[in-house]
């Protein structure tokens, strides 16, 4: 009898203790973009580890498309509740982006944050094959990745985009 109040005394303790550092805080929450997002009829979506830099993100954009919105993102992890890093090169160019998620609390003990650029005045995608080369990720416990999105317009029927971003690392 006193063996099985022991285990139990343990286990609501664990269960405690694992809770309080997995419940979501609201900082881990997808919505709609604080930004305003273009009308088209197509869109491409592609990514890159970070943890080995430069990453590179291969774009294939139709021909004859106009480029409307390219969104750029990025995520890592700090060892203190510190935002992270708000800076990426692209093919050699810095650009700063937008806080969007985070910093929050992941059960590995350090802070996830995730960032958003509007590169689309840039001039870095074009219509047809273009590659994105990403490095200077400098975030103090891991560069996860980075992700770029593309509208573009192509002439066909427009599209209903639904776009969600911040960060979702929620798991309890």
């Amino acid at each position: 009898m006193r063996n099985r109040w022991i285990i139990l005394a343990l286990s609501t303790f664990l269960f405690v203790v694992v809770i309080s550092y997995a419940l979501a805080d609201g900082t881990e929450t997808l919505g709609p973009p604080s930004i305003p997002i273009a009308t088209g009829n197509g869109l491409f979506a592609g990514g890159t580890g970070m943890l080995n830099q430069p990453g590179t993100i291969e774009v294939s954009i139709p021909n004859e498309a106009e480029i409307r919105q390219v969104l750029l993102y990025w995520e890592g992890q700090m060892a203190g509740n510190l935002p992270g890093d708000d800076t990426i090169v692209v093919n050699g160019t810095g650009v700063t982006g937008q806080l969007i998620g985070g910093q929050t609390f992941f059960w590995d003990g350090f802070y996830s944050s995730s960032f958003r650029a509007d590169i689309s005045d840039m001039g870095l995608v074009t219509p047809g094959d273009t590659t994105l080369t990403l490095a200077g990720l400098n975030f103090t416990e891991v560069n996860n990745g980075a992700g770029v999105l593309v509208l573009y317009d192509d002439g066909g029927e427009a599209a209903d985009f639904q776009l969600r971003d911040g960060i979702d690392i929620a798991f309890f």
